[in-house]
């Protein structure tokens, strides 16, 4: 999901254009357009962008766009329908035009309405998408469409372009007309940029124009997109361009040192509250343990649903100033709980810093790109019995000792008030997010009928538990069913029967589901054959390619403990069981096995993957890996008819 949210703002960022002309016409119909087959520099695609502009004023708030697409063939059909991102409550879509131009040249406007849809829940925020159908299109078509995207003038949003889309362009135009001068020192850093190409300054504007972008290629396991696309970061200042990194992270270093320290302060409420808390007999980490609790135990408005406006009126929030108000409110967003965390550790006599971070789901903190924007979490660093501990009582749910695996393995800054410095915090570990799946089934009347046990540690759990609170009841529900469904045989029924241990972050989270699984053997002769790795049945080896053109990148090492038992049908008996399979190359393990016990058939799988990421030169070991993995998934049980 959270690769998903990172594509989307590439998109809702890019897809903002003005064209070359004014009115609610379209340009002129272009007959050598129309009669274009192929694109020459990108021969056999199905469909390209002709024109892609995109032009920006900071000043009023809004942008525009404007995109022309050619559909070369058949197949370039389903570019017809068009999504067109934002994100709730912070923009809006305004004065969309479509339309369609025939291969003959006549035109049929879009007059319908478009709708909204959910594309992603994010934990403080929900991406929406204006959608909308072009009328009648067929091979040899335009598509033109143009639109406006507003927002609050009250809002600064970091300003960026990202330049390639799912589709091959011939031309494009980028044009950002800035915050006033007056007020903002204007820079940027461009990454990937085609050599001889650069951005330029034309008056008080900044544009850039580019000819024949490469279709960005999606493949499974990636790094966030925009981190591999060609893109242009800009930054405003209020004070003069500073251009050495090093001062410019020393000065954002300390203006959050002094927001921190303010925030936390030294505050008599709070060290009376820690003295309630802990006795002082109790070794370091039992105290820290304890008031880990107590902070994660204030409610943490960055995971709530939205509210409408009648809503927040009624609900008469108040806000935190300081710790003191965290404490007196019951309730906070991530970073005051994680201050007000930080203030009981230091009450309580320990050395305790803020460590603010860049998080790697969207992007990944590039100390070149002078951008504080970057540092967009923060966590705790506190010194105990002279162990060190990085812990997030900000992130809801969160177990004592880990990190969110978006906070780990990434740059970040501890705040001090003479020593700030750059750390990498530390690397996820494997036996942090295991799942573990256990099925029971007998086969009668042509199915396989019984339940399957889903339970999740460390990160998984911890994903799963804060899905369950950011959405609602039916919807998690809902998506639990339809996770597991889409890994077994098709036409299977799944029904969640029970959740367990949904807000008790040192457990397992739990999910039990009463299956039907259509007959997925085959047969020869009076053989069956029964293959027991459900639970991948419908998934296709995601490096089953040969080339691979980006880094392969997990979101943190991962281990999965299937278990299947299946009570041999009546009238059977097991011929012949395939043999135990045991692979350990350097990053990862797979193991698997066959057994007897009773009248059961029991397999066990293991896949663990330690290994977070790998350059295109390692991808043939991994690609070899997951072959193993996906042919031996394939193997089967051997049964004959016959008396058991």
């Amino acid at each position: 999901m959270r690769s998903a949210i990172r594509a989307i703002f590439g998109c809702a960022l890019l897809l903002t254009s003005l064209p070359a002309f004014a009115g609610d016409d379209f340009r002129p119909v272009n007959s050598a357009e129309l009669v274009m087959k192929d694109n020459p520099v990108t021969p056999g695609v199905s469909v390209v962008v002709l024109e892609w502009n995109v032009t920006r004023n900071d000043t009023d708030s809004y942008e525009e766009s404007y995109l022309r697409i050619k559909i070369l063939n058949e197949d370039g059909k389903k570019h017809a329908d068009i999504e067109i991102p934002f994100v709730k409550g912070q923009s809006e879509i305004r004065d969309l035009k479509a339309r369609t131009i025939r291969p003959d040249g006549t035109i049929v406007p879009f007059v319908g309405k478009p709708f909204e849809k959910t594309i992603v829940k994010g934990r403080q925020f929900k991406v929406l998408a204006k959608t909308f159908t072009f009328p009648e299109v067929a091979a040899g078509c335009i598509l033109e469409y143009r639109y406006k995207e507003e927002w609050d003038a009250n809002r600064l949003f970091q300003t960026r372009w990202v330049l390639q889309l799912d589709k091959p362009v011939v031309k494009a135009r980028f044009k950002l007309m800035p915050y006033d001068a007056g007020l903002y020192a204007t820079s940027w850093s461009s990454f990937r940029l085609p050599i001889g190409k650069e951005v330029k300054r034309k008056g008080g504007n900044i544009e850039l124009e580019l000819e024949n972008i490469p279709a960005f290629d999606d493949e499974d396991y990636s790094p966030p997109e925009d981190e591999l696309k060609a893109r242009v970061e800009f930054i405003y200042s209020v004070r003069e361009v500073e251009t050495e990194p090093a001062k410019f992270w020393q000065r954002v270093a300390k203006e959050s040192y002094e927001a921190v320290e303010d925030f936390i302060g030294k505050r008599k409420a709070i060290q009376q509250h820690v003295e309630t808390l802990i006795s002082s007999g109790d070794p370091g980490e039992v105290k820290l343990r304890k008031l880990y609790v107590r902070a994660q135990q204030v409610h943490n408005r960055s995971y709530d649903r939205d509210l409408t406006e009648q809503e927040e009126k009624r609900s008469k929030l108040k806000s935190a100033n300081n710790v003191e108000d965290t404490l007196r409110n019951g309730y906070g967003y991530a970073r005051s709980i994680n201050r007000f965390f930080i203030a009981m550790a230091r009450a309580a006599g320990f050395e305790a810093y803020a460590v603010t971070i860049g998080e790697r789901d969207n992007h990944f903190l590039n100390p070149q790109v002078l951008k504080e924007e970057q540092l967009d979490g923060e966590i705790a660093y506190v010194k105990a019995d002279g162990k060190e501990y990085y812990l997030d009582p900000g992130t809801v749910y969160c177990p004592f000792g880990m990190l969110a695996w978006r906070k780990t393995g990434v740059r970040g800054i501890i705040l001090s008030k003479n020593n700030s410095s750059w750390i990498v915090t530390p690397q996820p570990d494997v036996r942090d997010a295991v799942t573990r799946r256990v099925a029971q089934l007998a086969y009668a009347d042509g199915i396989f009928k019984g339940e399957i046990a889903v339970s999740y540690d460390g990160q998984e759990a911890l994903d799963h538990r804060i899905d369950a609170i950011t959405q609602d009841e039916k919807e998690f529900q809902d998506d639990q069913e339809k996770d597991l469904k889409e890994r077994l045989p098709e036409g299977s029924t799944v029904r969640l029967k029970a959740i367990q241990s949904a807000k008790d972050p040192e457990k397992p989270f739990a999910v039990v589901f009463t299956v039907e699984i259509p007959d997925f053997t085959s047969s020869a002769g009076s053989r069956r054959l029964v293959p027991l790795s459900i639970f991948g049945a419908a998934t296709t080896n995601p490096f089953r390619y040969e080339k691979r053109v980006h880094p392969v990148y997990f979101n943190y090492p991962f281990q999965e403990l299937d278990t299947v038992v299946l009570e041999i049908p009546l009238g059977y008996k097991v011929e012949n069981l395939p043999q135990e399979t045991k692979e350990q190359p350097e990053f990862g393990m797979y193991q698997s096995v066959w057994k007897m016990n009773g009248t059961k058939i029991v397999y066990q799988r293991l896949l663990a993957m330690m290994g977070v990421f790998f350059r295109q030169e390692h991808y043939p070991k991994l690609r070899g890996f997951f072959d193993k993995v996906n042919s031996t998934d394939q193997e089967t049980a051997v049964l004959r008819s016959g008396a058991n």
